[in-house]
């Protein structure tokens, strides 16, 4: 019974002494201190009731604790739900609390990132059309090239080597282009061939009267009752040097692209290394070759290049 007695006093005094060793000090806005606990099933939005001793409670408005007690409050029954509801209106935000809940972040905006600029090359390689337009273009400038050759009488290896090359064969040939044709020094049978020419050669000039030479010659075929019998000429290489300036002065009718009547029974006849070619008519000539137009099988005429170095003769025929 003793120990029973000792049990129920010494429980007795660890309750009182745990609540005064637990029990808070609250200082009031009004001035007055208050010890005790927070009951938190008594306490509501308005009131907070406190245990300030055995079986003694008092009610105490929130608004009536310090700051201090207020944030301890928020922070130890942050778990109830009630009290906190009630404590928050009175805690007053500082000026740094304020700013930090009220502060704007302000987020970079992405922008749109213009492309990089691209040279026109570079725009029309990227697409299939672009390519097919360059490499006409190439082909282009290199045919150019070789036809720039021949008027001016260049070498064709040069202009047209220099014309392959992207970029440099636009320039080059605007060089070539602006030069003056290339003309070939005259050599001593040149001149020789030249002066003969001069002296056994006459031109005709159509919708003129004949030279007073074809005008005896028709007299004299006249006095004999007939025309006169037509020969054939024959230049064979060894004997004749063939380039443009033989061209030119020998065969000077077939140049142009109508005939008179009497002309146009003179046919050439081109022996070469390729063949025997029949001309109607010279459309070009340049420095290294004569263009032809020559009559083909089964009827109509084509246009042939003939090297002067490949000509071994060239005659002269009259149609029966």
């Amino acid at each position: 019974m003793r120990k029973f007695l000792f049990t129920i006093v010494l429980s007795l005094l660890v309750g009182l002494f745990g609540n005064i060793a637990d029990a808070a000090s609250y200082k009031l806005t009004d001035g007055r201190t208050i010890d005790g606990d927070i009951v938190e099933n008594g306490s509501n939005d308005a009131i907070a009731l406190i245990k300030t001793g055995n079986d003694t409670y008092e009610k105490i408005g929130w608004g009536l604790f310090s700051q201090d007690d207020l944030k301890v409050f928020k922070e130890k029954y942050a778990a109830n739900k009630k009290i906190l509801e009630a404590v928050e209106p009175f805690i007053e935000v500082s000026q740094e609390e304020r700013a930090k809940v009220t502060e704007v972040t302000i987020k970079p905006v992405p922008h749109l990132t213009q492309p990089a600029k691209s040279s026109v090359v570079g725009s029309l390689v990227q697409s299939g059309l672009g390519i097919f337009l360059l490499v006409l273009i190439y082909a282009a400038n290199v045919y150019a090239g070789y036809e720039i050759s021949i008027f001016r009488a260049q070498s064709l290896p040069l202009v047209v080597g220099l014309a392959a090359i992207p970029v440099i064969g636009f320039v080059s040939n605007i060089i070539f282009l602006s030069m003056p044709t290339h003309l070939h020094k005259k050599s001593e049978e040149d001149i020789a061939f030249e002066a003969q020419s001069a002296e056994t050669t006459t031109f005709a000039v159509p919708g003129q009267e004949a030279t007073n030479a074809e005008a005896a010659a028709k007299a004299e075929a006249a006095s004999h009752g007939g025309p006169a019998a037509a020969k054939d000429e024959v230049y064979s290489r060894g004997q004749t040097t063939f380039n443009k300036r033989f061209f030119e002065t020998k065969f000077a009718s077939f140049f142009g692209i109508s005939r008179r009547e009497e002309d146009k029974l003179k046919q050439l006849v081109f022996k070469t290394m390729k063949g025997d070619f029949i001309a109607q008519r010279i459309s070009r000539i340049s420095a290294t070759e004569v263009y032809i137009q020559a009559e083909r099988e089964g009827g109509g005429t084509v246009e042939t290049a003939v090297q002067f170095a490949e000509i071994k003769e060239v005659a002269l025929r009259h149609r029966a």
